[in-house]
């Protein structure tokens, strides 16, 4: 009976040097997630105001643009 006390005992011994070091590591986030990745368009409308035909499209599908950056010639 005595060793199964002792091995009882080891165990929750083991758990809480778990739990402990676990808990260590812990950090409170503030809310923000930060992360780096693609996000994926699948339909968008886009209008000018002048009116016209659309002469030449200097980017490509999927290609990456900036803010700013001509995306038609009208």
């Amino acid at each position: 009976m005595q060793g199964i006390e002792k091995k009882g005992l080891l165990i929750a011994i083991a758990i809480a040097i778990v739990l402990l070091i676990n808990g260590c590591g812990y950090k409170k986030q503030d809310g923000q997630i930060q992360a780096t990745g693609t996000v994926e368009m699948t339909e968008t409308t886009i209008s000018s105001k002048a009116n016209g035909r659309i002469v030449q499209i200097p980017v490509s599908e999927g290609e990456q643009i900036k803010q700013g950056e001509l995306l038609a010639e009208l």
